[in-house]
């Protein structure tokens, strides 16, 4: 698909979950997988995770990381991954492939534990936290305390750590079992809102076309 919308006229690109191909896991090497996905059609490709998180692929170095998968989407609508002004006016095509919610890797380790700097990219670590508009930069969250007080909370901007606590803060109450899909599900929300708005800041809103698809 990509490579006949790239014959087209569009610019192509491709963020998230891949698992389209075989992963040599001894000899794993992030930027080769993102030549074999290139080949594939696609103009970029990062935040890019190979196959599901399991303990074998991550070797306990990487786990979700929503804020970078979205960030690289930005980026490529924006056209800030290309200097080349004609590149950046083409109509494009995105394909972008959450890893939340999913039993691969624990969602709840993700947010408490593991650092949003450490990537699928192990050798080179994000020198920041990434700033996503809705995410980690401009987000003002309402919570209900156990006391059923309302409050409404502003997220430091540019701080990941602060941003995973209120993803957990706005599940409320809920049970162990439930964890995994509800905090998913919140981070997922917020992933697809920070791509509105980055459509809509980049005038692209109304003219964009969003297939919303759940396998």
């Amino acid at each position: 698909v990509a490579a006949a919308i790239k014959a087209g006229g569009y610019r192509t690109g491709m963020t998230g979950k891949w698992h389209l191909q075989t992963v040599d896991r001894e000899n794993y090497v992030y930027s080769d997988a993102v030549d074999a996905i290139k080949a594939c059609g696609f103009d970029f490709v990062d935040g890019m995770y190979s196959e599901n998180l399991f303990d074998e692929y991550t070797n306990s170095e990487f786990s979700h990381n929503m804020e970078w998968v979205t960030e690289e989407a930005i980026k490529f609508i924006s056209g800030d991954y290309t200097d080349d002004d004609a590149e950046k006016a083409k109509p494009w095509l995105l394909y972008y492939n959450p890893t939340v919610p999913h039993l691969a890797a624990n969602v709840v380790d993700a947010l408490d534990a593991v650092s949003c700097r450490k990537t699928a990219d192990v050798n080179n670590p994000l020198p920041r936290d990434p700033l996503v508009k809705g995410m980690t930069m401009d987000l003002v969250v309402n919570l209900t305390l156990l006391d059923g007080t309302n409050v409404t909370k502003q997220v430091e901007p540019g701080s990941c750590k602060e941003y995973r606590t209120s993803v957990k803060d706005r599940a409320g109450t809920i049970t162990a079992n439930e964890t995994q899909d509800a905090f998913g599900a919140i981070w997922l929300d917020d992933a697809i809102g920070a791509l509105l708005t980055a459509l809509e800041d980049e005038g692209q809103l109304d003219n964009t076309m969003i297939i919303f698809q759940m396998d």
